[in-house]
């Protein structure tokens, strides 16, 4: 047997340790290869899912295929997640560009005024006790930042349009600039997102907190994804969002555990309640598809992967709904 290389040893030591931890080491793939391509850090976040804390150590009989396959159950749903949160991205700064070109106003000057722009936007999560506070003059200096980075291209341009400036933004940044609307624009935006092309037809004055929902764990989920964090079972106490209760068929469907309040299941209440068929497509179906894919190799998980992504609760009820789609996974 060669003398291993430096890098090998150390890779060794590493997994090593996962051994005394309990992970038992099958055969279905090479720990060395797995970790000398994603890191040993991948590996450990992942069979942390698995660890028991009270007793430092893994569960019994969990192998390493448990821990890489749920690793690759969960970059199929990151890709799911980003798919549908680009189409998202794309019908946002479409009814961003024309709800203030139409409604308020398309020149610069103008739409970046106090009368359109509020001074600050608070956003405070009374369960978690969290606040996030987004400033007019923050967003200010990314207009004049966009605004320069044009004139460069263009010296003579004096006017950026709104659809130019959406356009030239990143998302989250407009999505500060949607929360700094004023609520009749923020309303007519809501409404332009829920049903699409009709809704000047439509005649709606309902309550559309689930697009700011979508605003805020599109942010979420993207940074979550940018960053190599887990995706499947998300959570973050600053996006969690308030709730008073939500019930369908007579069921809650929304419980007091913190994955319920800002993860997959919440996403999917969110996106459900949006009339753009691609974007519930494509995560609904894309979602079903990597939870199918994973449980024909590990139907034992069926029941706790499903609760902590916050599925389990949307499943088998009265009615049809668009959640029906996992019925079959149960």
């Amino acid at each position: 047997m060669s003398e291993l290389t430096d890098i090998e040893q150390k890779m060794l030591n590493q997994l090593v340790l996962l051994k005394i931890k309990g992970l038992d080491f099958d055969q279905k793939y090479n720990a060395f290869n797995f970790v000398s391509q994603y890191g040993f850090d991948t590996l450990v976040n992942y069979a942390e899912y698995f660890y028991i804390p009270k007793e430092s150590r893994l569960r019994d009989n969990t192998k390493l295929s448990d821990v890489i396959d749920l690793f690759y159950f969960d970059m199929e749903v990151r890709k799911q997640v980003i798919s549908a949160m680009e189409l998202f991205e794309k019908v946002f700064k479409q009814a961003m560009q024309y709800v203030i070109s139409k409604r308020a106003t398309d020149q610069y000057e103008s739409y970046t005024d106090s009368k359109y722009l509020n001074e600050r936007y608070v956003y405070e999560n009374k369960v978690d006790d969290v606040q996030d506070v987004i400033k007019r003059g923050s967003l200010k200096n990314h207009f004049r930042k966009v605004k320069s980075d044009l004139r460069k291209n263009d010296p003579n341009k004096d006017n950026v349009t709104p659809k130019e400036m959406v356009n030239n933004l990143y998302f989250n940044n407009a999505g500060d600039w949607y929360f700094l609307l004023n609520e009749s624009l923020r309303k007519e935006i809501n409404n332009y997102i829920v049903n699409g092309f009709k809704y000047e037809k439509i005649n709606n004055d309902g309550d559309y907190e689930y697009v700011e929902n979508i605003i805020r764990l599109c942010n979420g989920f993207r940074n979550q994804a940018a960053h190599g964090g887990i995706v499947f079972n998300y959570y973050d106490s600053s996006l969690r969002v308030n709730y008073q209760g939500m019930y369908l068929a007579g069921r809650r469907i929304m419980q007091d555990e913190k994955q319920y309040h800002c993860g997959i299941g919440i996403l999917l209440i969110s996106i459900a309640a949006i009339e753009n068929y691609d974007v519930k497509e494509q995560l609904f179906n894309g979602i079903h598809s990597a939870l199918k894919n994973y449980f024909g190799k590990h139907p034992e998980m069926k029941k706790e992967i499903l609760r902590s992504m916050g599925i389990d609760t949307l499943m088998n009820l009265k009615v049809e709904t668009p959640f029906s789609i996992f019925d079959d996974l149960s």
